[in-house]
């Protein structure tokens, strides 16, 4: 007998639809998750693997429509390192975000891995910055910059902010905890960022990570492990995609263990972290309390509400429907087509309300490079959840239908406690079934063998990892090749001192990104196209000296013949184009005035735009000063365009006192990884 699954849940509904949330051509590549962002509800941010970056959808959502005002493609300067294969993004309360990569830190395949790899952490509070790293002004192409990144989870798959996890250093209190799915090293992992070293720094000493053994987490390549927070219950779900389960864990338990830096009897050092100093605390914790909380088939996305959890399954394109309260799978409702579906997200409340239904959820469609939009035909009816088959089938006092045990087991029950009957092993609590009867798991004792081939390669004894951690860092030596403050290091690094012959294959290219080395030959990237030649900026950026024929900073547009060298040519970058990256309008420089013609009659005056509008258009401009027929017009028009091209983004420039609990800090002329 089959499970009839019947239940009403508020995303899902009653006869649910799909829709496809129209976004410009050329938006989004190859998307793998998505988060709105809680500091402003109608961003809707998307991870994309295809740009190895973020788009930023501004949406508007009316009862039967949802829209997008704006397209923002954003990446992080050197994004082949700081997103690399990112997989997945958490916001916290205050806009700040951070990403995991699904990556070995092999700079798009041009270095052997060196597994330095880690969460990034951005602050959307921060202005977006252009290759210099000063803030975006018109005319340039605008940036995320960083404010910190840690280097502990290779293949990481999916991550989550913890809303209630903070630290307190100098009488300063920072939430900046965020737990983590490391794949290499088959993991949990809790990141405190504790106070981030913020934008344009390299400091990583203060910073917490733990590392958990017992419960063994298996990665599905390519599928991102999505995970959701309770943080007022304590309780973290992790789509376990390899394992075909959800995990929910008791994240307040555990206990300190052992350093992680330190190797002891039968447990080797993990040798790979990101600082050295005594400040930078690196643990291994035991005795964390998790069991298993659902059977889906290669799970990916998830979302959370009061009532309910939403989980993606990549290999049905379905979306399972759980009531937390009973742990019964009440709806089934299929989203896209099998093997594309990822990331799931429930907008915030304030959008939900514009569309006039309780919950809404989005969903990504990789394959299609869409976002997909439930719009249930009609809310739940009261009590639907309570009397339907499904859930009064799961508390009968009968096994029935799927079930391995009296109300467990299958696919829609509850997970069966030891000593209950049980058909798989994803039957049971424990994830352990012997001959027909959960058991009690059996907690793995993790280690860092994951690292072992890498740590005894001379790869690894000539990385700057190796030598920051073992080595004399003080200048240039035996102890230490990358000598990243040297005036010349960008010059000399990887080079033979005698043939003077540049050999990548010896550069550890962390090192390049330290010592500001954004032009080195051995990226893997020339940021400047159509044959621009990169400079190096002063340690902490670049310029583009373009050929003749194209302007922009990063050379990126073809010179109108005839304008004035293209200054009121189109200076929007086409998201489907080769460089889709968010760039903020020039000031133009007005052509010269024409000739008045007292013998033409003057033309109708265009209308003025209305006040709060956000953009004059250059034709608009002309116009206005044709009318006028005067040079001083024509200069007035040409200051108003100036005043709407130079409004202001809508974020402030983090300060102490804008960040609440986070704290300034200077721009240093090194940046940071």
């Amino acid at each position: 007998m089959a499970t009839v699954v019947d239940g009403c849940l508020p995303a899902l509904g009653v006869s649910p639809s799909v829709a496809t949330l129209a976004t410009p051509a050329g938006a989004l590549k190859s998307p793998r998750a998505l988060a709105f962002n809680p500091a402003a509800p109608t961003e809707l941010w998307v991870a994309d693997i295809g740009r190895d970056g973020l788009t930023m959808l501004d949406i508007n959502v009316t009862h039967d429509h949802v829209e997008v005002h704006e397209a923002r493609v954003l990446k992080d300067r050197a994004q082949y390192h700081y997103m690399d294969h990112v997989s997945s993004i958490a916001f916290d309360p205050i806009g700040q975000f951070a990403t995991c990569q699904e990556s070995l830190n092999t700079y798009e395949g041009q270095m052997l891995p060196n597994f330095f790899m880690g969460p990034t952490l951005y602050d959307t509070r921060v202005h977006l910055v252009n290759s210099k790293q000063q803030p975006c002004e018109p005319g340039d192409t605008c940036f995320l910059i960083h404010t910190d990144m840690l280097h502990e989870s290779p293949l990481c798959m999916g991550l989550v902010h913890d809303a209630a996890g903070q630290s307190t250093l100098g009488g300063t209190t920072y939430r900046n905890v965020y737990w983590a799915f490391g794949g290499g090293h088959r993991q949990l992992v809790r990141y405190d960022f504790e106070s981030d070293h913020g934008p344009g720094s390299m400091d990583h000493s203060k910073a917490s990570v733990r590392r958990y053994t017992g419960l063994e987490l298996t990665r599905a390549p390519g599928v991102p492990s999505h995970m959701a927070l309770d943080a007022a219950a304590r309780k973290l779900y992790i789509s376990d995609s390899g394992a075909d389960r959800i995990v929910v864990v008791d994240v307040d338990s555990g206990r300190y263990v052992r350093d992680a830096k330190v190797a002891a009897p039968d447990a080797p050092a993990y040798q790979i972290y990101s600082s050295p100093e005594a400040s930078f605390n690196y643990s291994v914790w035991d005795g964390l309390v998790y069991a298993t909380y659902a059977r889906v088939p290669m799970p990916s996305g998830i979302a959370l509400s009061a009532t309910a959890l939403y989980v993606a399954s990549h290999a049905t394109g379905q979306v399972y429907g759980f009531d937390r309260a009973t742990g019964v799978l009440a709806q089934v409702v299929a989203v896209a087509p099998p093997a594309t579906l990822v990331g799931i997200a429930l907008a915030p409340p304030t959008i939900a309300a514009g569309a006039q239904v309780a919950e809404q959820l989005y969903a990504i469609d990789q394959a299609a490079a869409a976002v997909r939009v439930v719009r249930p035909a009609q809310p739940c009816a009261a009590g639907a959840l309570a009397s339907s088959q499904v859930v009064q089938q799961c508390a009968n006092g009968v096994r029935n239908a799927e079930e391995s045990d009296v109300d467990c087991g299958g696919r829609a029950c509850a997970r069966c406690a030891v000593g209950q009957s049980c058909l798989v092993a994803s039957d049971c609590e424990s994830s352990v079934c012997s001959r027909g009867v959960c058991a009690a798991s059996v907690p793995l004792v993790h280690s860092a063998s994951f690292l072992t081939s890498y740590l005894s390669s001379d790869f690894y004894s000539n990385s700057f990892a190796h030598h920051m951690i073992h080595g004399d860092m003080g200048g240039a030596s035996y102890l230490n090749p990358y000598p990243i403050m040297a005036a010349d290091f960008c010059s000399s690094v990887g080079r033979d001192n005698v043939t003077g012959a540049l050999n990548c294959s010896r550069v550890d290219y962390d090192a390049l990104l330290l010592g500001g080395c954004w032009c080195h030959t051995c990226l893997p990237e020339n940021p400047c196209i159509n044959g621009g030649r990169c400079e190096n900026f002063e340690g902490r950026g670049y310029t583009c000296a373009c050929p003749a024929g194209y302007m922009g900073d990063h050379c990126q547009h073809a010179a109108a013949a005839g304008n004035g060298g293209g200054a009121w040519a189109a200076w929007h970058n086409a998201l489907n184009s080769t460089f889709p990256f968010y760039n903020l309008a020039p000031v133009p420089s007005p052509p010269p005035p024409a000739s008045p013609d007292a013998s033409s009659p003057s033309p109708a005056s265009p209308p003025l735009p209305s006040p709060g509008s956000s953009s004059l258009s250059t034709g608009a401009i002309a116009a206005i000063a044709a009318s006028c027929g005067g040079a001083l017009l024509l200069a007035l028009s040409a200051a108003l365009l100036w005043r709407f091209a130079r409004r202001p983004e809508k974020r402030p420039t983090r300060t102490a006192e804008a960040a609440g609990d986070k704290e300034a800090k200077p721009t240093l002329t090194k940046t940071s990884i």
